[in-house]
């Protein structure tokens, strides 16, 4: 498996199989149909055209063969020219990826993240279901087979719900990738990343962490401790989200200032020719510490949120202790309604999860949930047997009968 990082061109993620665009008298070449595919065709094991990921020098020469390819559907490109002025594609393209064509043989397995800048050669199993959990649009025509315990949790009626592992210590980090959590979150106080020391160490920490992590993305609680270059440098070795703490409710500050500061030193890296990628930030809240807000005035927040960078939210809860307190269900009901408006997947953390609660969580609409390393098994193997219907219906009675 290999990382390349370039610059993304257009949105989205694309996966399928790599065919390399040659020249041949100053001409490219259409790529001809890999001999595997010829095989599993002439054996009817394929009932749907191949999704294919271009391999070429140049950005408009694989536009133009894209067009005239005929055994596969284009669904993404990788090109080794820079991009020299601003470009639109149809499909998902990362560029400016120096020898790539001689990086990526003919028909191997490629994902194009043309969010993120990043193409992923020959990705194992867990970086696709990471990918999968993530990006609902991605979905491979033929799923591949993976471990089901790295497998993203799914209701029975198909609403998916990521599994996170809390890792502040390297056993913790150990029990996480073991239990197959979709993602890694590291605490405050984390021994893994020592936020309040010498930079030196910041960085020797945070970049050990990168290597360790084994694919898996982060969500990192650092309250604004690491510095902008640094992360943009990590974020070349795996995807992060940090968790920041807004300061400020009604405004969302905090968010939005940090966000121009990695956006600066984004444009500076860039100046000097300098590979970096932007970190993804996630409003981290404490559900008791929200002020009581009412929806209209909770929807112009999380749009805030958005506006400022945000792409998703954390919050942080007590315990819910005998079913329905302390943590107040109207109004993480609505809150959760109001940030998925807005396009914000609202994650929740506590301390211990039972099965009661995990399914008032589900019923409100939560995109995933944080638990120890020793539940990740356990929550997943319960989602899978849950209707998220049926838990919605049911959280529902339970409001209304509170109203009552």
């Amino acid at each position: 498996m290999g990382y390349l990082r370039g610059v993304g061109i257009g949105t989205g993620v694309a996966l399928g199989t790599s065919a390399v665009v040659r020249m041949r008298n100053g001409f490219p070449q259409v790529p001809t149909i890999p001999q595997r595919i010829m095989e599993l065709l002439a054996k009817k094991r394929l009932n749907e055209t191949p999704d294919v990921v271009l391999v070429a020098d140049d950005l408009d020469m694989a536009l133009t063969v894209a067009r005239s390819l005929r055994w596969g559907r284009v669904v993404g490109i990788v090109a080794s020219s820079p991009i020299t002025e601003a470009r639109a594609t149809v499909v998902p393209a990362v560029v400016d990826i120096p020898g790539v064509v001689d990086a990526i043989p003919d028909d191997m397995l490629v994902l194009v993240d043309a969010e993120q800048g990043v193409v992923i050669a020959d990705p194992d199993g867990a970086v696709i279901a990471q990918y999968q959990a993530e990006r609902e649009n991605l979905a491979p025509r033929i799923r591949l087979y993976l471990d089901e315990s790295h497998l993203p949790a799914e209701t029975l009626d198909g609403h998916m719900v990521l599994v996170i592992a809390v890792a502040g210590s390297d056993e913790e980090l150990t029990d996480a990738l073991e239990a197959g959590a979709d993602m890694l979150y590291i605490p405050l106080d984390a021994e893994l990343l020592p936020l309040h020391t010498e930079p030196q160490e910041q960085r020797s920490a945070l970049l050990d962490l990168t290597l360790r992590c084994a694919g898996k993305a982060l969500l990192i609680a650092d309250d604004y401790a690491l510095p902008p270059m640094l992360l943009l440098e990590a974020c070349l070795r795996a995807d992060i989200t940090l968790a920041e703490p807004v300061r400020d409710y009604l405004n969302g500050l905090g968010i939005g200032e940090f966000m121009e500061e990695l956006q600066e030193a984004h444009a500076e890296c860039l100046i000097n020719q300098a590979r970096c990628a932007l970190p993804r930030l996630a409003a981290r809240l404490s559900e008791e510490a929200i002020p009581p807000l009412e929806p209209e005035r909770l929807s112009i927040f999380a749009d805030k949120l958005a506006m400022y960078g945000a792409t998703r939210i954390l919050i942080d809860c007590p315990r819910f202790g005998g079913g329905i307190g302390p943590i107040n269900l109207p109004f993480l009901d609505t809150f959760v309604a109001v940030a998925t408006a807005a396009m914000l997947p609202v994650f929740v953390k506590m301390d211990r999860l039972e099965p009661d609660e995990i399914e008032l969580l589900l019923g409100s609409g939560v995109a995933g949930l944080v638990v120890s390393p020793a539940e990740v098994q356990s929550t997943k193997a319960l989602l899978r047997t849950l209707t998220y219907s049926e838990c919605r219906e049911n959280l529902s009675e339970l409001l209304k009968q509170n109203l009552e």
